[in-house]
């Protein structure tokens, strides 16, 4: 297993948030972050206004559940009509 240096591109609100992660492939890192909740799947504001971040439970996934790779660098679940997507960045951290 490789170490990896995950970082997650968030649009709205424009933040990135950095993990390490162990992991056979860079595919399998970026899913591991997001699951494992080294990652949130999105920010959203609380009842005060507040930016908190949603970390990653299966009802998010819509009827699939789960989050599918897309174009090696993005996550997207949720429903065919509304898809959500989360872009990554990922390094190889060489020992």
């Amino acid at each position: 297993m490789k170490n990896y240096r995950v970082t997650a591109l968030y649009e709205r609100p424009e933040i990135n948030r950095t993990a390490i992660v162990q992991a056979d492939s860079e595919e399998l890192a970026m899913v591991r972050a997001l699951l494992e909740h080294k990652v949130p799947a999105a920010f959203s504001k609380d009842e005060f206004g507040w930016l908190q971040p949603v970390f990653w439970k299966p009802a998010l996934g819509g009827a699939r559940r789960w989050p599918r790779i897309e174009r090696r660098d993005r996550l997207v679940w949720g429903d065919e009509d509304r898809p959500q997507v989360l872009r990554f960045e990922i390094d190889t951290i060489e020992e």
